[in-house]
């Protein structure tokens, strides 16, 4: 099975153990915030044909998106 785990930056530790449980690697995925707080979440590699698992935390602070991707 291919299977792909991406991540947000909110539990990195949380998504490498679930990975190894899986016995998969994490997906390599660029992040970067704009200084207008905006966010670019770039796959770095192919995921077509996979299975993808996505993992972030669903908790937003008021007026903030710092803990999602």
């Amino acid at each position: 099975m291919n299977l792909e785990i991406l991540s947000g930056s909110a539990n990195l530790p949380l998504t490498e153990k679930i990975a190894k449980n899986l016995g998969v690697q994490r997906s390599q995925v660029l992040r970067e915030r704009f200084p207008d707080s905006e966010l670019h979440f770039e796959i770095q590699e192919s995921v077509r044909g996979h299975r993808l698992v996505s993992l972030a935390s669903p908790q937003q602070r008021y007026g903030s998106t710092s803990s999602c991707f």
